[in-house]
């Protein structure tokens, strides 16, 4: 598995350094039939600006999507992990991947609406982490942070937003339907 060392870890499309982790998304794995050169892409680190223009992007997208049973919507993984008490998503169009501790999931449902409904500036706790919400003309900013320090900036359209929140919903009402 790659790890990401500022200035030292390049891009995997335009192999250029990464100046810093907030700059930074990691590629999930790919199915090889599906898209059998890109899969030597899996866990590569790229820059989020590279990665939202990157012409294969879609299909990368699509093949990432086809590995996923638990895909749901739009590119979006939910799923348990019982290990951690948690939900994970993973956004694979937009590069994110969280966990959710269990006992906040709800609040982070109606936290995720209420950001994709009115455009202000918000901070919010997520198991050891904290998630700052700023809206920009066309979308919001999500920024998350462990200690202080910022470890992921990812640009979404607030409808996604709204997206998550009823994707860990459903996740919720799954789990309380099978015990």
């Amino acid at each position: 598995m790659p790890f990401f060392i500022p200035e030292r870890t390049t891009r995997a499309i335009c192999e250029q350094p990464i100046a810093a982790r907030p700059e930074a998304a990691q590629l999930p794995f790919v199915a090889p039939a599906e898209a059998p050169e890109l899969t030597r892409l899996g866990r590569c680190f790229v820059h989020r600006t590279c990665w939202q223009t990157w012409t294969s992007r879609e299909r990368f997208v699509a093949a990432a999507s086809a590995l996923r049973p638990d895909v749901v919507g739009r590119n979006l993984a939910c799923s348990w992990i019982p290990a951690l008490s948690a939900l994970r998503l993973h956004d694979l169009g937009s590069l994110v991947v969280f966990d959710i501790p269990q006992v906040d999931a709800h609040r982070v449902a109606t936290w995720l609406d209420g950001c994709a409904r009115q455009p202000v500036i918000d901070d919010h706790v997520v198991g050891a982490e904290t998630w700052h919400a700023r809206p920009l003309e066309d979308r919001l900013e999500l920024v998350r942070s462990m200690g202080g320090e910022a470890f992921e900036v990812v640009g979404l359209p607030r409808d996604r937003l709204a997206v998550w929140a009823a994707s860990i919903r459903r996740l919720l009402d799954d789990l309380t339907r099978s015990g």
